[in-house]
């Protein structure tokens, strides 16, 4: 691997001590296993010290990943944004949620339907990472076509809110079928403000806000008797036992950045 593929721009390390947990020598260190792991090669064994420098990963939880993944492979660029441009993007400017790649070729092999309603429906949580995801993309990369993709598939967003603000968890399901995901407002208001910021157009800002709007009207629960925020979070279409109008967390934290977004406090933590 070419040094400049695992060099991150944006990855600034401080010359201060960091604490000691996490700088003892690799044979002490519960991440050393990694420094011996024959897959891994030199630029990916320098990013996995950054990173556990910096963050504190369980080490388990990686020893797990690399035993489900068979090895790690690192690689940084706009590869994987290009891909999904080419192979995600669909015509009508929505997106697949599961793509399978050869792993030697990098060819597309099938598409599964994954946590939607079906093969070549349109899961709304997807449909929401793909909005926000090229939203950040230009915003940290400058590069026109992702600006395209992300209004693109905002456009198809908006033509599916529902009349009172929520999402459908899949834009395809059956309409006599109530099932809702509030992460998908979530994330994809998020998207709608940087949008609207980037563009300058009003429409993106008045989803946002009828998107908000519908999620504080209709499944917020402020009260002490609720684990969370969000009550109508839809982990997966078919999967009832994975989640079904409930609470998960991080449907709370995307809540919490649209609210900040609008208030101006956003602290950008994608940038």
């Amino acid at each position: 691997m070419r040094k400049e593929l695992v060099e991150l721009k944006w990855w600034k390390r401080e010359k201060a001590a960091s604490p000691s947990v996490q700088m003892r020598s690799g044979s002490r260190h519960p991440f050393g296993m990694l420094e011996d792991y024959v897959p891994l090669r030199s630029g990916e064994v320098r990013l996995y010290r950054a990173v556990r420098e910096a963050v504190p990963v369980v080490d388990a939880a990686i020893y797990k990943l690399i035993r489900l993944a068979g090895g790690v492979t690192v690689s940084c660029g706009d590869k994987g944004a290009e891909a999904t441009l080419r192979e995600f993007l669909r015509p009508d400017g929505s997106v697949s949620h599961i793509i399978e790649f050869d792993p030697e070729t990098g060819k597309r092999v099938k598409e599964y339907g994954g946590q939607g309603y079906c093969l070549g429906s349109q899961w709304s949580r997807g449909q929401a990472w793909g909005l926000y995801g090229f939203t950040l993309a230009h915003l940290n990369g400058g590069n026109a076509e992702y600006l395209d993709a992300a209004e693109k598939i905002a456009a198809n967003f908006i033509r599916h809110i529902r009349p009172d603000g929520l999402t459908d968890c899949d834009f395809c399901q059956p309409k006599d079928e109530e099932r809702i995901d509030n992460i998908a407002g979530a994330v994809a208001a998020c998207g709608l403000l940087e949008l609207a910021k980037i563009t300058g157009k009003a429409e993106y800002h008045a989803a946002a806000v009828r998107l908000v709007d519908g999620l504080l009207e209709h499944c917020a629960d402020w009260t002490q008797n609720s684990c969370g925020l969000l009550t109508k979070c839809t982990a997966s279409y078919h999967d009832d036992g994975a989640g079904r109008h409930t609470n998960i967390t991080y449907g709370d934290y995307f809540l919490v950045e649209a609210l900040a977004k609008l208030t101006g406090s956003d602290p950008m933590l994608w940038r």
